[in-house]
């Protein structure tokens, strides 16, 4: 659920941008970059930090998404199609993976019965293959990396 609210915070922001100022004056006259561009490294870096000195699994996961928004928002401030086009494919992915990823970290809590990542320890023994394959998926596409490498042979090979 707070993938989807971030998300729809970005969505406002585009439709904001770009619906009521239209794509001309969004991309050519109005200089959001000058706000957008810093607001968004900012969100990106500091997210980031805060998200790898976690102990928990649901702030590790929430100060991700943080992060992911910073992400979008710099998308949005390039002022260029090719920004726009990343920041919204980057949106949906983003809607997509963390929605997924918050499911199976639930799973994996019953499971568990923790919320602290310490406990996770010898977490691919105790659950099943599916589950397991499930969670590295959600993981490789918060971290946005492929299964397989550029020439399509995967890096266990």
């Amino acid at each position: 659920m707070v993938g989807l609210i971030l998300v729809f915070a970005v969505y406002l922001l585009l439709r904001f941008k770009l619906g009521i100022f239209g794509i001309d004056f969004a991309l050519g006259r109005m200089p959001l970059e000058y706000i957008l561009l810093p607001v968004g490294v900012l969100g990106m870096l500091s997210a980031s930090l805060v998200a790898i000195y976690q102990v928990e699994i649901k702030r590790l996961l929430a100060y991700s998404s943080v992060a992911q928004i910073g992400y979008m928002v710099l998308g949005l401030s390039l002022v260029s199609v090719a920004g726009l086009t990343g920041g919204i494919v980057h949106l949906f992915n983003h809607a997509l993976m963390k929605s997924g990823l918050f499911l199976v970290m639930a799973c994996v809590l019953v499971r568990v019965g923790s919320t602290r990542i310490e406990s996770f320890a010898g977490l691919g023994r105790r659950t099943g293959p599916m589950t397991r394959d499930r969670r590295n998926a959600r993981v490789r596409a918060s971290l946005q990396s492929p299964r397989r490498g550029p020439r399509g042979y995967s890096p266990r090979d």
